[in-house]
């Protein structure tokens, strides 16, 4: 379970709008040797969305959901299974998130919001 801090950018008006979400992925992996596929579904809970001090949270549903696709690719670093990793995720939106088609001040939304995004993550595993 991670809590993401993400934005977007609604070119329309050149404005950014800031979303807090907490992201619950679930994820099926397939490994083969050092190099791991990951698959899944992940509902996102919006916590808040904000643009220049205005809150458009409850403009937003509540809950929509994802589908994550990773390559991750682990190499080792020494020989107590200590190791370093590198993962490419994609996250497909496959829920719209806003409720209409116009915000409450009257900003027409460009169709369909849906929360879609590239990662990239760089870590290390060590045993506690």
């Amino acid at each position: 379970m991670t809590n993401v801090y993400q934005g977007v950018n609604y070119s329309v008006i050149d404005k950014n709008m800031y979303m807090d979400i907490l992201s619950v992925p679930l994820l099926a992996n397939f490994r083969i040797g050092l190099v791991t596929l990951k698959a899944g579904i992940q509902p996102d809970f919006i916590l808040s969305a904000r643009m220049n001090d205005i809150s458009y949270t409850d403009q937003l549903k509540t809950v929509n959901f994802s589908a994550p696709v990773a390559l991750n690719w682990q190499f080792y670093s020494d020989r107590n299974g200590d190791l370093w990793f590198v993962e490419l995720r994609y996250h497909l939106g496959l829920t719209k998130m806003n409720k209409g088609d116009m915000f409450s001040n009257g900003w027409r939304t460009p169709g369909s919001i849906r929360n879609s995004c590239l990662m990239l993550t760089v870590g290390y595993k060590c045993d506690l």
